[in-house]
């Protein structure tokens, strides 16, 4: 009798690749919505409040896809031992995540975001009181970086095992905590001292804390398969185990950094466009926190799954399993992206201290987004996903970097100075960035060298053209 199959894998897969994606979306989802609250609720106070949010957010989105590069790292290792029923494995390379990620991020942001936010600011916008609100706002939510850091590498320690809905409730519990203090403290309600913009600020650095100790409690009061010692990390450590976390974390640390940087200066640049470019960007915060958060469940789901079937050495499998989740998610974010445009006058609605100078443009670049929403998805799950589940990390650092630094960026800053288009006219030459990387990762997906397993003593490495 033979297994029904859907998009070239059996249902049951199919099951288990929806089952692991839609925590992993609602746990972005509630992790993003600590920045839409803020907007929303900061918004009431005014656009230069809105626009210091929103340029905040993308001054720390660099630590935090640091973290998420150096996690993915450990997510490729956790994930192939986790298939190869190998839990020593996976508490030893879990340790490591925590060391990097202390090392590499945590102690950089504090140093540098923590001590001169001011400095960093001043990059960021030339507008001097734009400037000084932002540098007060970072200064308090950089410190959330160190309990971030937490809650990130267990999350994916979470999700390697199967286990990704864990991590969503925690998420779920830690954005309640900053709604309600966002709300206490930007009004100053039942008490709270009216704070303004610095309330969202110290809510999401409160709730922040909550969150990670909560999860680290969890963890090691029910003796999670998690909960590792120092005795793990050092039965694990070797030599070519320390070489091959470090590559593939440092590849994967390196290409979220080289990412996230340019996601900033594309928003120095809207910056120097003027405050109201940058304001319309941070109210797309909406669709954009959507979009990620379903471009990211999509890619783990798939890292993860893709890591399982490799850990077992199931290489053929792997080939077709592959290609349906290429096929499902573009499907689904083609119906996504329709629902978003069904739905752009009440998410634009949202924002009703803005000027109404600005709904216009924000619409244009609100439709851009939605129409494109598959572009970026298939980029999200090729290079997060598919490359990434055999340690390919190299390919998606070289594929990153000629879409955004050698496209997107250079085709933004000759829009925005040399041929001083609109905001939109820009959006769409950064669109540009998508393309091409599209283009480059289903090409390198097809030629199969991400076809390894990364984790067994007898590792074997074959190249396919099947798809």
């Amino acid at each position: 009798m033979k297994t029904k199959k859907l998009f070239g894998f059996e249902k049951a897969f199919f099951v288990s690749f929806i089952a692991t994606a839609i925590p992993v979306i609602i746990q972005v989802l509630m992790l993003s919505s600590r920045n839409l609250s803020d907007v929303l609720m900061v918004g009431t106070l005014g656009q230069t409040e809105v626009a210091a949010v929103g340029i905040v957010s993308k001054a720390m989105m660099i630590s935090i896809v640091l973290l998420v590069g150096l996690s993915s790292g450990c997510g490729v290792l956790a994930a192939q031992y986790w298939g190869a029923n190998d839990l020593s494995g996976v508490k030893g390379v879990l340790g490591l995540s925590f060391g990097m990620a202390f090392a590499l991020v945590v102690l950089p942001v504090l140093l540098f975001f923590t001590a001169n936010p001011a400095v960093i600011m001043g990059l960021a916008t030339s507008d001097s009181h734009l400037a000084n609100i932002a540098s007060k706002f970072l200064g308090v939510i950089s410190l959330s970086v160190i309990f971030l850091a937490i809650v990130n590498v267990f999350g994916v320690g979470l999700r390697a095992i199967g286990q990704a809905s864990t991590a969503m409730y925690f998420s779920i519990g830690g954005v309640a905590l900053n709604v309600l203090l966002n709300y206490l403290l930007i009004f100053g309600k039942a008490g709270f001292p009216q704070l303004g913009i610095m309330g969202a600020a110290y809510a999401t650095l409160i709730s922040s804390v909550a969150e990670a100790l909560l999860l680290t409690a969890m963890i090691y009061f029910t003796k999670h398969p998690l909960a590792f010692v120092p005795n793990d990390f050092i039965r694990y450590i070797s030599k070519d185990r320390l070489v091959q976390f470090v590559r593939i974390s440092v590849l994967a640390t390196v290409n979220g950094f080289i990412w996230s940087t340019g996601i900033f200066l594309y928003h120095v640049i809207y910056g120097k466009i003027g405050t109201e470019a940058l304001a319309v960007m941070s109210m797309m915060a909406t669709v954009d926190s959507f979009s990620a958060a379903f471009e990211q469940g999509c890619a783990t789901a798939t890292a993860v799954l893709l890591g399982h079937t490799l850990g077992q050495q199931r290489f053929n499998a792997v080939i077709e399993q592959a290609k349906g989740m290429l096929i499902i998610s573009l499907l689904l974010s083609l119906a996504l992206g329709s629902v978003l445009l069904l739905f752009y006058r009440p998410i634009i609605g949202l924002y009703g201290a803005i000027d109404d100078s600005l709904i216009d443009t924000a619409f244009q670049v609100y439709m851009i987004m939605a129409l494109t929403f598959w572009l970026k998805t298939i980029n999200a799950v090729g290079i997060s996903g598919v490359l990434r589940s055999g340690g390919d990390l190299q390919a998606g650092l070289v594929i990153d970097f000629t879409g955004q630094w050698l496209i997107g960026i250079p085709l933004a800053l000759v829009g925005a100075f040399v041929l001083k288009w609109s905001l939109p006219q820009i959006f769409i030459l950064v669109i540009m960035e998508d393309l091409v990387k599209a283009c480059m990762t289903l090409y390198r997906i097809r030629q199969g060298k991400w076809v390894r397993n990364l984790v067994t003593v007898e590792t074997r490495e074959q190249t396919y053209s099947a798809m």
